[in-house]
């Protein structure tokens, strides 16, 4: 069971992801759940003053999005599809498929063994994939520990250490993890901190429900750390709500009509460029553990990618994740994070983005950048890293380092902005927005929006795109037609947007520019 609470945390644990340069917001993007302001959706919680203490244990590092593109990812709710019945001498979870996928190297055979072996008294595999653990109820209670003592490592490295956030000064919660209060220095309030403390809530949320709460809610409160005043506040029933609307679902609980409308997902729906060759090369080679760049291939559905092959033969079980996937300076949203047992051979691709593809204005690829780390899959130590590894390909002198065009919203500090139109999409009923970001300073850089109207009317875009030097990179926001409707709009006729950076070393603010008009097109 240990391992599928490390799964669990880890899903949500995503601050601690550092791809090469931060966290990404790329294209296609869509709007994160707004902090709420004021009072919580959730009800009200108790014992919220007791203090968390830092467990010893370090969690594991927060995986990477698999390398298929983003919508194939493990899903964003990890208590989705989790059912949970605590009786008084017996308890049991039931997970959904996703998270034994996610341990597909395994059978089915080595999950009951490890389980059983951890004291867990039976193991169901159902029809559906789901998998149903049943346990005592003194098991269930050192599980909810183990989960506690990971949640309370997660509070403490907000607060200390390298990975930090600087706003943060401390950090309280209440014993069911409900509710959680973060004392902040307002004047080091970063837009994106409450990211942060939305994994709170998240984190608060999956406790609950492996508690066997059948209608969890967590809330994390900012508060001014010399007066007290709250600042800000986020919820898990905000985050809910935010999938629930990226399914077509609002709060009257009917979705969206979809009709007897089709998509055509095959080859002809995605951008692609003409592929060049490369030289099969040994990107890494630790201890028997190989990874191999044999070369481009394109997938009727994935799309187009850089070919892997992998061989353990080390004596462990290695876990694999790329830090970062370069193409022509862009850096795309393509990650690997897959485990591999002594003596297992595999084949993986890191995908490009067909989106960000497409919004670079990419015709040609001439030169790959890709940084590898290895951790030990059972202790999740780290093994080994490389150094950033380069690919030229049979089309490096091509003009390929060209940069797409449209209008230089910002161009100073270091710092390129580019704005590259906006594009509405009557099949998914959206209006997009795109821009194109450089940074030419010699240390990493986070840019985020700070405001966006529409139509004169106040929208989250939660934008954000981290850039390593001399890196650059796409990112999107786009609002679904519900959303204007809720907002009362029933078109676009203008847009607005305001950017701030920071020193991803120092967070020191580089700029805030001022409200950028935001053309619309003909």
């Amino acid at each position: 069971m240990k391992k599928i609470i490390a799964v669990i945390l880890a899903l949500l644990l995503l601050f601690s992801l550092a791809a090469c340069g931060g966290k990404t917001t790329d294209a296609p993007a869509t709007n994160p759940p707004a902090a709420s302001g004021g009072e919580s959706k959730a009800g009200s919680s108790t014992d919220a003053g007791s203090s968390t203490s830092a467990s010893e244990n370090t969690p594991a590092p927060a995986p990477a999005e698999s390398s298929a593109p983003a919508e194939s990812a493990a899903p964003l709710n990890p208590m989705e599809g989790v059912s949970v019945d605590v009786g008084k001498k017996e308890v049991t979870i039931t997970v959904p498929a996703d998270f034994k996928d996610m341990d597909s190297e395994q059978s089915e055979e080595e999950i009951r063994a490890e389980a059983l072996e951890e004291g867990i008294t039976d193991v169901v595999f159902n029809e559906d994939g789901s998998v149903t653990y049943t346990m005592t109820a003194e098991k269930h209670e050192e599980m909810l520990k183990e989960m506690a003592d990971e949640i309370d490592t997660a509070i403490a490295e907000l607060t200390e250490g390298e990975e930090a956030v600087a706003a943060f000064k401390s950090i309280t919660s209440n014993s069911d993890y409900s509710r959680f209060e973060i004392a902040v220095d307002p004047e080091e309030l970063a837009e994106y901190d409450s990211f942060s403390a939305m994994v709170l809530a998240l984190l608060g949320a999956t406790y609950q429900v492996y508690s066997g709460n059948q209608e969890p809610d967590s809330i994390a409160v900012l508060k001014d750390a010399n007066t007290g005043e709250e600042l800000d506040q986020v919820s898990y029933a905000d985050w809910a709500a935010f999938l629930e609307s990226l399914m077509g679902f609002g709060e009257d609980g009917e979705g969206w009509d979809w009709g007897d409308a089709e998509w055509d997902w095959g080859e002809d729906s995605i951008y692609t460029v003409e592929l060049p060759e490369i030289e099969s090369q040994v990107l890494v080679d630790y201890e028997g553990f190989t990874v191999t760049a044999d070369g481009f291939v394109t997938e009727d559905f994935w799309g187009q990618g850089l070919s892997l092959s992998i061989e353990n033969n080390s004596d462990r079980t290695i876990l694999l994740e790329n830090d970062c996937f370069v193409v022509n300076g862009f850096e795309m949203s393509s990650w690997i994070y897959n485990s591999y047992a002594p003596g297992e051979t595999a084949a993986e691709t890191l995908y490009f983005s067909s989106d960000e593809l497409k919004a670079g204005e990419i015709t040609a690829i001439g030169k790959i950048d890709v940084q590898f780390t290895l951790y030990d899959e059972e202790t999740y130590d780290e093994l080994f890293s490389t150094d950033e590894l380069v690919i030229l390909t049979s089309d490096y002198d091509a003009d390929w380092d060209k940069a797409p065009q449209g209008e230089d919203l910002y161009s100073s500090d270091g710092i390129l902005i580019r704005y590259l139109g906006a594009e509405e999409d009557e099949t998914w009923g959206s209006i997009t927005f795109a821009f194109y970001f450089e940074n030419m300073n010699d240390f990493p850089v986070n840019i985020s929006d700070s405001g966006m109207k529409l139509s004169g009317e106040d929208f989250d875009a939660w934008l954000y795109k981290g850039l390593r030097p001399g890196m650059r990179g796409i990112a999107a926001v786009s609002f679904y037609d519900h959303e204007l409707e809720e907002a009362g709009l029933t078109e676009v006729d203008s847009a607005e947007i305001i950017f701030e950076a920071q020193n991803d070393e120092t967070y020191d603010t580089l700029f805030i520019t001022e409200s950028l008009a935001l053309s619309l097109g003909e």
